[in-house]
C-alpha cells in the first residue's frame, strides 16, 4: 500500500512539475491511501504494543497489579472499538453509501475511503481480545540504575 501511495505521489510531481500537465487522480488517490495506512498502521501498532504510552508508574508497581490494569485497558481499548470504529464507523460508510458522494477525479463512492475506520476498529478488538485470552508475557523490570535514570523498556500499551 504505502508502495503505491508512494509511486502515485512520484507521478504526481512529475506530471504537475516536470510534464506542466497535472494528473488529475493522484492527489484523491494519495489521500485514499493514506486514510488506509494510517487506519492499519494504528492497528497494527496497537497489536505491537508500540502506542505511546505512559509506562512509568506502571514498570515500577506490583506485576500482579500492572497485569490487572493492563487487561483493563484492553476492556475499554474493546469498548471504544466496538462503539466509535466498528459501529460509527459502519454508521458513517452507510450514510456515505446512501448520499452517493464520490471522489470526483476517480469516481469512487467516498464510502470506500471511510470503510478504513470499522475494518481497522475490527482488527484493533480482535488484538485486544487476543491479548486477553493470551496475555504477552511481562517485560523484565528496570533495575533500580535505569529506573534511577528514567530509562524506560519501551513501547508499552500503558
Amino acid at each position: 500500500m504505502m508502495a503505491v501511495m508512494i509511486l502515485d505521489v512520484i507521478w504526481g510531481v512529475l506530471t504537475r512539475f516536470v510534464f506542466r500537465s497535472p494528473s488529475r487522480w493522484t492527489d484523491e488517490l494519495a489521500t485514499f491511501m493514506l486514510i488506509w495506512i494510517a487506519m492499519l498502521g494504528a492497528a497494527l501498532a496497537h497489536r505491537q504494543a508500540s502506542h505511546l504510552g505512559v509506562s512509568w508508574l506502571i514498570e515500577r508497581i506490583d506485576p500482579r497489579i500492572a497485569s490487572a490494569i493492563a487487561r483493563f485497558i484492553h476492556v475499554l481499548i474493546i469498548g471504544f472499538a466496538l462503539v466509535v470504529m466498528v459501529y460509527g464507523g459502519t454508521l458513517l460508510v452507510q450514510d456515505r453509501f446512501r448520499s452517493g458522494q464520490v471522489l470526483p477525479a476517480l469516481g469512487w463512492a467516498k464510502a470506500w475511503m471511510y470503510l478504513a475506520v470499522p475494518v481497522a476498529g475490527v482488527f484493533i478488538i480482535g488484538y485486544s481480545l487476543r491479548e486477553l485470552i493470551w496475555p504477552t508475557p511481562p517485560k523484565a523490570p528496570l533495575t533500580p540504575a535505569h529506573a534511577a535514570a528514567g530509562a524506560s523498556t519501551g513501547g508499552d500499551l500503558i
